[in-house]
């Protein structure tokens, strides 16, 4: 029942922690300082594109490969 799920939580459980995490940011003036001592945006985005892209990775590997192996092995196990 859960790999199914997977790919509609996993975007879901990082939009959720990237909101959490610049919200933050952004609530105690760290990126205003940041930006301030001259490091770019793009620069303080960067860690989230790079997990973004690795979720991306991930969660096409789960919806081609896992979650079909896992719907077969429950299939054999029922019968």
């Amino acid at each position: 029942l859960i790999p199914p799920t997977l790919p509609y939580t996993i975007p879901t459980a990082f939009l959720f922690a990237c909101t959490f995490v610049y919200g933050r940011l952004s609530a105690n003036q760290e990126i205003t300082a940041l930006k301030a001592s001259g490091i770019s945006a793009m620069t303080i985005m960067s860690p989230a594109f790079v997990v973004a892209c690795g979720l991306v990775v991930v969660s096409v590997w789960l919806t081609s490969t896992a979650i079909p192996q896992c719907h077969r092995w429950m299939g054999e196990k029922i019968m």
